[in-house]
């Protein structure tokens, strides 16, 4: 379990600040990741099942799953979406006698443009999942 502090909280959700986590420490993309980047704190929004308020220090969980899932769709999807938009481009100069290169280039970035489309639709069906989402566990301290 991880904890941080209730800095907001609007309507049946919160945003909290922690520190990054251990799976943080660990992962292979914590110097390019826009949670840490540049700070040991990350801010994250969850659902306040517990009714949690601003200043609260809460304990939540992420579940294995969710970083699996999430590491697979936002690291895996795009770089294969990206190599198979190149290879479609390369067939497309065979079948078209287009520039090659310009033709791998562009069926590239469709690859890529067509995995950030993709990112967004599955973001937006899963966020109110709770299987995706940090889990609000306990509040553990309350300032009164």
């Amino acid at each position: 379990m991880e904890y941080g502090n209730v800095i907001e909280s609007s309507g049946d959700t919160i945003l909290v600040e922690t520190d990054a986590g251990p799976s943080c420490e660990a992962c292979a993309a914590a110097p390019s990741c826009a949670l840490a980047a540049g700070t040991s704190k990350r801010c994250i929004r969850m659902e306040n099942t517990l009714g949690a308020r601003a200043g609260d220090r809460v304990g939540f969980v992420i579940t294995g799953g969710a970083i699996v899932a999430g590491s697979l769709l936002f690291y895996f999807l795009p770089a294969v979406l990206l190599v198979a938009g190149a290879v479609a481009g390369a067939v497309l100069f065979r079948l078209t006698g287009l520039d090659r290169e310009l033709s791998s280039l562009a069926g590239g970035l469709a690859g890529l443009i067509m995995s950030f489309l993709i990112i967004a639709a599955v973001t937006a069906l899963t966020k109110k999942k709770r299987g995706f989402s940090p889990l609000l566990a306990e509040v553990a301290g309350r300032e009164r």
